[in-house]
């Protein structure tokens, strides 16, 4: 499979469950979809920062 078979949705975790499958040795992407600026003043170690304004201009 490619890229282009990726899935397109992702399982929803909530704050007290995350930090189990972070430590795991297979953890889960995680994506802050904050402005820049808020990622900035704190944010999850190894997230990445997609703000929500660019997600939806990539449909």
């Amino acid at each position: 499979m490619g890229a282009e078979n990726a899935a397109t949705t992702a399982d929803v975790i909530t704050s007290p469950e995350l930090p189990t499958p972070l430590e795991s040795p297979v953890a889960p992407r995680v994506v802050d979809v904050r402005t820049p600026a808020e990622f900035e003043t704190s944010h999850i170690a190894g997230s990445y920062n997609v703000a929500l304004d660019a997600v939806d201009q990539r449909g």
